[in-house]
């Protein structure tokens, strides 16, 4: 499929069947995304894949299938940034990962994901979060984050993972990483 430009789009209800990668969009914008992809993937492709993308809200159930459409590939791919994705990658196939979440600048995304079968997180930035329902475990939810001068003042109640706090209260660089969040406006880690 050849890679796309669009902006402010409703596509409901695309579906796609045995394709070795089903959507690429580059500087795509603002659209609503609701898509099936069956028996879809092949070595190393990306079935779903948004580059340069922002503010795009995506609906997503991707299924590869058996071993037989490849090892190795990526669910949904974005270098995009606030994306809104709920996204269930399903496959039987060994190696594939639900993301590759690199956003190119500013904030991160955030992800519903859906791992069935033998799908695994895969790649998600620091600046991304995500919750995470997993066939094959426990539920678990993976907070995005920086480092202690990146934690900045947000509102009470927000929660982020610090790669360099100690456990303390308040927080303080110079740890291993901790959770941080966010009580009667002071960082606290543990």
């Amino acid at each position: 499929m050849n890679s796309f430009s669009l902006a402010l789009n409703v596509f409901d209800n695309v579906i796609v069947f045995g394709s070795a990668q089903g959507f690429v969009c580059q500087s795509c914008e603002g659209n609503y995304w609701r898509v099936q992809a069956f028996n879809v993937g092949g070595n190393g492709h990306i079935v779903f894949q948004e580059v340069q993308n922002n503010d795009e809200i995506i609906d997503a159930r991707i299924e590869s299938g058996s071993s037989g459409n490849g090892t190795a590939g990526v669910c949904y791919s974005s270098s995009g940034q606030e994306n809104l994705v709920r996204l269930v990658c399903d496959t039987g196939a060994a190696g594939w990962v639900a993301l590759s979440d690199a956003p190119a600048a500013g904030s991160g995304n955030t992800y519903d994901l859906s791992l069935i079968g033998t799908a695994t997180l895969g790649v998600l930035s620091a600046r991304s979060t995500a919750r995470v329902n997993a066939q094959t475990s426990s539920s678990f939810t993976v907070f995005g984050g920086g480092d202690f001068l990146s934690l900045g003042n947000p509102p009470n109640g927000a929660v982020s993972y610090c790669s360099n706090c100690r456990v303390a209260n308040p927080c303080v660089a110079g740890g291993a990483g901790a959770l941080a969040k966010r009580i009667n406006g002071t960082w606290i880690c543990n």
